[in-house]
């Protein structure tokens, strides 16, 4: 068996379609950040990569729900991108970090065209990535 077939068979998740539209480095950060292999320090302590799983701002681990949803160092670039997702989620949408990762199920394949167009301005204003 291939290694993308046997990748595609513990994937929680199938790849969102999604993330072969925008920049490639964005698209792979948001892959390795949905299987745990991103250089979160969350990700890369768990892996034995790194000393600690701290933020460098030291308000928490430094997991995906903290880079995108809570980190005070992030807060201007947050702002904008909820400003952002506001325009294009359904009314109601509780915005997750998996959201922001996997897309919405029941949205069609523009409207999470377009929410990973905002999430990839996001990491590219952070520069985090």
């Amino acid at each position: 068996m291939f290694f993308v077939e046997k990748l595609k068979k513990t994937l929680k998740h199938p790849v969102p379609k999604q993330l072969y539209y925008g920049p490639r480095k964005h698209s792979i950060v948001l892959s390795q950040m949905g299987t745990q292999f991103s250089d979160l320090n969350d990700h890369q302590h768990s892996k034995g990569c790194a000393d600690s799983p701290t933020c460098s701002c030291t308000a928490g681990n430094e997991t995906i729900k903290h880079y995108f949803l809570d980190c005070p160092e992030h807060i201007n670039c947050r702002e904008a991108l909820l400003l952002e997702l506001n325009k294009i989620l359904p009314p109601h949408t509780r915005v997750s970090w998996e959201i922001l990762i996997f897309g919405l199920e029941d949205c069609d394949l523009q409207v999470n065209i377009d929410l990973l167009n905002i999430v990839h301005q996001y990491m590219q204003n952070t520069n985090r990535f």
